[in-house]
């Protein structure tokens, strides 16, 4: 016959009785040493387990149940509205039901698209997709115009930087060479593509 495993646990009175014996300063390690310690077989971890996690699981359940049932009420209540609709108002009502419910596709179709046209752009302009966000709108043109000014004013800082640093640590070098001005007249732009 198998034995059953003792896994140790501490009760939450027992730690606040040690805590409350210790500040008093009484000497009372061995009688707290039990009281802190109690063994659970594995069968009774298992139950706790399992009654902890079927308390959480019906708790879930009730929301979801609760959320449920007013979805429930509410398409009732909006069934029995459309009912009392005469058959041609009824008609009117799908008709621009299905309108916005087009209407909402295609804009989804258009985001989803100008998100892809948004990637390739950033892309080519070997700027991270990681801003594809920033730029993201429903008129492509808006967007596109976006792009480009992130992309010349990104282009202008990091020229910007790039000087700054040069110049800070070339006292007599030029900066468009990096070569001391005695090397050579030698002149190369400094220029960053995008």
């Amino acid at each position: 016959m198998p034995q059953d495993n003792q896994v140790p646990a501490t009760d939450a009175n027992a730690n606040a009785n040690v805590e409350t014996t210790q500040s008093t300063g009484q000497d009372t390690s061995k009688q707290t040493d039990t009281q802190a310690s109690k063994t659970y077989t594995e069968a009774e971890m298992k139950e706790l387990m399992n009654s902890t996690v079927s308390g959480r699981l019906n708790e879930q359940k009730a929301k979801l149940q609760e959320a449920f049932e007013a979805k429930l009420q509410e398409a009732l209540a909006e069934e029995k509205r459309v009912a009392k609709l005469s058959a041609e108002e009824r008609e009117k009502e799908l008709e621009s039901k299905r309108i916005k419910d087009l209407e909402d596709r295609e804009r989804a179709l258009n985001l989803k698209t100008n998100e892809l046209e948004a990637r390739k752009k950033l892309e080519e302009y070997k700027i991270p997709t990681k801003f594809v966000d920033l730029f993201l709108g429903e008129d492509q043109e808006q967007m596109f115009a976006k792009i480009e000014t992130f992309k010349d004013e990104f282009s202008k800082a990091v020229e910007e930087g790039i000087e700054a640093k040069l110049s800070e640590g070339t006292s007599n070098k030029d900066v468009n060479t990096g070569m001391n001005q005695d090397q050579g007249s030698r002149s190369i732009p400094l220029t960053t593509t995008f």
